[in-house]
């Protein structure tokens, strides 16, 4: 399911269309409850772009993120985005890690909510044309593991974020070695 931005007032969603993007973050969520009950419980993972030919209101460039569900088969959502970044889809892939401050070409499409709100959903991921550059943007990569719990990153992330992973079915028993903020 993409993510969407969410602000009110008079926002104005970043523009439609293809645009150089940089891996930000990659938050694996742990194993999240389906959707619908006709679906199953499955790992996912939170991606988050920067696009460096973008500008908010505020002259910073837009992030945009999408929620996969953490498969390389080959109708999975993830795996042309992992392809787009890293040049081919590996056998296996140990953390998503890996794709931080990777470079690829993000579409946005924008969506209109049933509350009349627009908002920008990341379409597609493809990889970069040869020979174009992605113009420099400093970047606060986000790295965490569901698994490993680092409490200062968890403690970094979003709200809604941190919401989401603790709906994980996957969380640690209470004797387990894991800070309490996932339990």
């Amino acid at each position: 399911m993409p993510m969407s931005i969410r602000k009110g007032g008079d926002y104005k969603p970043c523009d439609e269309g293809t645009h150089p993007a940089i891996c930000e973050w990659c938050i694996e969520m742990g194993l999240q409850p389906p959707s619908s009950p006709k679906y199953r419980a499955q790992p996912k993972v939170y991606l988050s772009f920067v696009l460096p030919t973008t500008e908010r209101a505020d002259g910073a460039p837009f992030s945009l993120g999408r929620t996969y569900t953490l498969s390389l088969n080959d109708k999975a959502a993830l795996t042309p985005a992992v392809k787009a970044m890293l040049g081919a889809v590996p056998d296996e892939l140990e953390s998503c890690e890996v794709l931080l401050g990777k470079t690829c070409l993000v579409t946005v499409e924008h969506r209109e909510r049933s509350d009349g709100r627009v908002v920008a959903d990341i379409a597609a991921v493809a990889p970069l044309p040869k020979g174009m550059e992605v113009p420099e943007v400093v970047i606060d990569p986000v790295y965490y593991d569901f698994h490993e719990n680092d409490q200062k990153v968890y403690n970094r992330l979003p709200e809604w974020l941190r919401e989401r992973i603790e709906k994980a079915l996957d969380i640690p028993e209470e004797d387990e070695d894991v800070p309490p903020s996932i339990r």
